[in-house]
């Protein structure tokens, strides 16, 4: 099964997007947050919370359409002017092929690289739990929020931002729960 790489990498650049331009006022301005598109890059700039990679980078740069260098330079001045650590992911189909070797060029280095998975959407398997896997919605954003801070091991303060996400158009959030309460997975 042969997947357009592209759109897959659009679908994830604009809900990168959307998780930043959903964050609350007080969040916001507590951790500078900003999604600004450049081009046909979007340079997402967190302060306080890492990794880097996850948030502060320019997505897309060359997906879906090639880049140039001057394109390049304006998003790299833009996050530079931030003056923070910060990522720019180049997948194997970003155009045009020589844009790892301008990125070289300027100082940067090859770091971790990201998979993505994909799949058909076959019904899961199901397995014998006494927990109830639940789609949320905005009446449990607050829980949801603390749920994947403390699971990813984010400050608490960004909570109320993730948990805006429970019941936000274009967004699916699900919990499990044993009985009425929602349900940590341990930190180990």
């Amino acid at each position: 099964m042969r997947h357009d790489c592209a759109a897959l990498e659009g679908i994830e650049f604009d809900a990168s997007v959307d998780l930043y331009r959903a964050a609350p006022e007080e969040v916001r301005v507590a951790h500078s947050i900003e999604a600004q598109e450049v081009g046909s890059a979007k340079c997402l700039v967190c302060r306080g919370i890492g990794p880097a990679a996850v948030f502060r980078r320019i997505a897309g740069l060359g997906v879906g359409r090639a880049t140039n260098e001057t394109e390049l330079d304006e998003a790299l001045a833009f996050m530079d002017g931030r003056r923070l650590v910060y990522a720019v992911p180049v997948g194997s189909q970003a155009q045009p092929a020589t844009l790892a070797s301008w990125l070289e060029q300027r100082g940067f280095a090859r770091g971790y690289a990201w998979m993505k998975f994909c799949g058909p959407c076959n019904p899961a398997a199901q397995a014998e739990s006494d927990l109830e896997i639940r789609v949320v919605d905005h009446g449990l954003g607050g829980e949801f929020g603390q749920v994947v801070s403390e699971g990813f091991g984010l400050p608490s303060t960004i909570a109320p931002w993730v948990g805006t996400l429970a019941g936000r158009t274009n967004w699916i959030c699900v919990m499990a729960f044993s009985g009425s309460a929602a349900q940590r997975a341990p930190l180990t």
